[in-house]
C-alpha cells in the first residue's frame, strides 16, 4: 500500500535477516478488516501519524522458516510457523511483562511500521514466531492469530459455565467466538 487508497503489486527483494530474526516464506495469509482499513487510510494509527506508508499488509499468516539469523534457537529451516502481530521494543516495562501490545514503541506486522505477510517472504524477530504443532496444517495455522484475538477478548468477559451469551456479528471473529463458547 503506497498511500491511502493507493496500492499495487510490485517486485521486492527478499529481506535480509539480522541476529535474532528468521525469514519465513508465506504459505497462507488472511484478509482482515484491519488490512482494509490500512488500505483505505481510515485506521487511527495512520490518521494520527503513528504509522506511515508504504507498508505491506497482512498479519494473519502461516509459513515455513527458510533462513535463521545468528543467535536464533528453537527454530530452524523447514519449521512450519505462525507469528504474533504486536512486536514490542523489548526494553520498556510493558515488554518486561510480556505485554507487547501495550508498548508505546511497538510495531505491528502489516499494520504499524513493519511489513506484513502479503508478500513471498516475511522477516520476523524469532521471539515472536511459534512452531505449529504436528497435525496442524499451514492453512489452519493462518487462523491462529484471529483465534488468539477471540480468546483474549473472551477472557476479559465474566462468562461462567451457565452464562447465556449472544455473539453479534457473523464474520470470521464472530464465528470463532461462537465456536469457542460452544466448546466451553
Amino acid at each position: 500500500i503506497e498511500a491511502a487508497g493507493q496500492h499495487r503489486i510490485r517486485q521486492m527483494e527478499a529481506p535480509k535477516v539480522d541476529p535474532g530474526e528468521v525469514l519465513i516464506t508465506v504459505a497462507y495469509v488472511g484478509v482482515c478488516a484491519t488490512d482494509l482499513a490500512v488500505a483505505d487510510g481510515c485506521l487511527e494509527y495512520y490518521r494520527e501519524g503513528q504509522a506511515r506508508y508504504p507498508i505491506v499488509p497482512g498479519h494473519e499468516y502461516s509459513g515455513i522458516v527458510v533462513e535463521t539469523g545468528p543467535d536464533v534457537s528453537g527454530l530452524r529451516m523447514g519449521d512450519k510457523v505462525v507469528g504474533e502481530c504486536a512486536i514490542g521494543c523489548g526494553e520498556c516495562g510493558a515488554c518486561a511483562r510480556w505485554e507487547f501490545y501495550r508498548c508505546t514503541r511497538r510495531r505491528e506486522v502489516g499494520v504499524i511500521n513493519m511489513n506484513g505477510a502479503y508478500a513471498r517472504y516475511l522477516k520476523m524477530p524469532a521471539r515472536y514466531v511459534h512452531k505449529l504443532p504436528r497435525g496442524i496444517l499451514l492453512k489452519e495455522g493462518a487462523l491462529i492469530e484471529p483465534l488468539a484475538v477471540c480468546l483474549k477478548g473472551l477472557r476479559k468477559l465474566a462468562i461462567g459455565p451457565r452464562t447465556s451469551v449472544c455473539v453479534v456479528g457473523a464474520g470470521p471473529l464472530g464465528n470463532l467466538c461462537a465456536q469457542i463458547l460452544r466448546h466451553r
